[in-house]
């Protein structure tokens, strides 16, 4: 997840900016700016699903076991 979503952008980021022609810095930074936020963004939205599910799943309520299920085959259906 980091290296997909924080350092491959901003590698790609600093290959322009050191070996791009034209490089236009106000819209360069703009992009930059712009891949850490949504970076920001996804990452706090991850961590707040994932307490959400190991609070509920430590409640051993139908809740609990409705959480886990619902993770668990978020993770098995891709594979």
């Amino acid at each position: 997840l980091v290296s997909l979503g924080a350092l491959i952008p901003l590698a790609w980021f600093a290959r322009l900016a050191f070996f791009g022609p034209n490089v236009d810095g106000e819209a360069l930074f703009g992009a930059l700016g712009n891949s850490l936020v949504l970076a920001t963004c996804g990452a706090a939205a991850t961590l707040i699903l994932s307490f959400a599910v190991a609070a509920s799943a430590r409640s051993k309520s139908w809740i609990g076991r409705a959480a886990l299920f619902a993770a668990n085959a978020g993770y098995a259906a891709p594979g």
